[in-house]
């Protein structure tokens, strides 16, 4: 019979039970008792017997009392005893060692302990709380090393953060249209996207430090910022020396500096002598406005090379041939055709369908009369290069069609599929000049 005695809050407790003690067995639960998932804190249960080297309960789940301990005393016999106790009385049966078996536990227990505490102070010191990329080294050979001499101390620490997406998919399109042909009905069309967010932030000794701020969805170019500084000692000659954003600071309005400067900024002292040097480039855009009654007044210049390519287009040679004459005078404008109706197709570049597509050709000859003297005339059926019989031998989509055909050269002759264009709001047409 074991008598079990504890002391809680000047309260005794005295209980008596039968409780066979079979090491390396765990009596079996009672499959009557409802299971509990609420776990509160408890006591530590007291084993069997008085073990000196028990692993410690965990904090979260158990309690330990103050008056719980286990001596530990040497016997006359030269044995190391063990007892368990609790204010004072024991709980447990002694655990007895000789003198190795103590020391290497002993010694066990006490790497285990400093294992344990070097583990928590590395966990809870800032250094620990390093990224992925991130990382800190020492450079070996020392200070009179070439890497002390330049950077100071011999040691690099650097810190990476940001964050990566890239989106890769594909877009099926499918169209049951007979006037499409059957290997082009279906498109697949990959996409991929991606975007970077990238903070570095380090030292290279004690006198490079890096600071860099990248952002591929910034809204402008200012907000992504790289800025590594060189500090150089209070005895040598190059103090200070700024890559990347840099600023100059002039100190008087004869001389005017800059706050959204790139490039390289150097200051260097010789004695008394002090100077500061800056090689950098400055973007940005000035305007002038100027309001007068309330309209706003801006003069406007433009040159035959200013304008831009692939947007202006005449109807036909003719049209670019009469365009001079009609425009001589401003008063009244020439009229070099009369237009009923005009039809505005434009190739289809990519490989998904439109609406309203057809397949096709063009022929920049189509309509055009050139005279012998190199000169232009109005369109004619009668004269037209291309006859309607000829044209009509290939209106048949199944049919091959080349440029050999119409004995054209390859750069007047295109095959595909077209799109029509609406007016007014895909393009404007001047009728009277005959332009787009």
């Amino acid at each position: 019979m074991l008598k079990w005695l504890l002391l809680w809050a000047g309260t005794v407790l005295l209980f008596t039970a039968e409780v066979p003690v079979v090491y390396g067995q765990v009596p079996p639960p009672d499959s009557a008792a409802v299971a509990d998932t609420t776990e509160l804190p408890k006591i530590a249960p007291f084993p069997p017997i008085s073990f000196p080297f028990r692993d410690e309960p965990g904090n979260l789940y158990y309690i330990t009392l103050p008056e719980d301990q286990i001596q530990v005393f040497r016997d006359s016999l030269g044995y190391y005893r063990s007892i368990h106790l609790v204010n004072g009385i024991p709980v447990a049966e002694p655990f007895i060692m000789n003198f190795d078996e103590f020391t290497t536990r002993s010694r066990r227990r006490s790497e285990r302990r400093n294992w344990d505490a070097i583990i928590r102070e590395y966990e809870s010191s800032p250094d620990s709380r390093q990224g992925l990329l991130d990382f800190r080294f020492d450079v070996p050979a020392g200070e009179e090393s070439a890497f002390s001499t330049i950077f100071g101390k011999n040691e690099v620490n650097l810190q990476v953060n940001g964050t990566a997406n890239m989106n890769l998919g594909a877009s099926i399109q499918k169209t049951d249209n007979p006037a499409v042909p059957s290997d082009q009905r279906t498109q697949i069309d990959p996409t991929f996207n991606q975007n970077l967010k990238l903070n570095i932030q380090g030292t290279i000794g004690d006198k490079l430090s890096i600071r860099t701020d990248w952002d591929t969805e910034a809204a402008f170019d200012f907000q992504n910022r790289v800025n590594i500084v060189y500090q150089g000692y209070e005895n040598e000659i190059l103090q200070r020396l700024e890559l990347g954003n840099v600023s100059m600071e002039t100190g008087n309005s004869l001389i005017r500096g800059g706050s959204a400067l790139f490039g390289v900024k150097s200051i260097a002292q010789i004695g008394s002598l002090r100077l500061t040097s800056v090689l950098s480039q400055q973007k940005g855009e000035s305007n002038t406005q100027t309001i007068t009654g309330g309209a706003r007044e801006q003069p406007i210049s433009l040159r035959p090379g200013d304008y831009e390519y692939d947007r202006h287009f005449y109807l036909d040679f003719f049209t670019r041939q009469q365009f001079e004459q009609n425009m001589s005078n401003p008063q009244q404008l020439g009229e070099a055709l009369q237009l009923s109706e005009v039809n505005v197709w434009v190739l289809r570049e990519s490989s998904q369908s439109t609406e309203g597509e057809r397949q096709a050709i063009a022929l920049v000859d189509l309509g055009v009369i050139q005279n012998a003297d190199s000169t232009y005339a109005p369109p004619n059926e009668t004269q037209d290069a291309f006859s309607d019989a000829l044209l009509n031998q290939f209106r048949d989509p199944s049919l091959g069609v080349s440029a050999a055909d119409f004995n054209v050269d390859a750069p007047g002759f295109v095959e595909g599929y077209f799109v029509p264009l609406q007016e007014g709001a895909d393009y404007e047409l001047n009728r009277p000049l005959g332009y787009i």
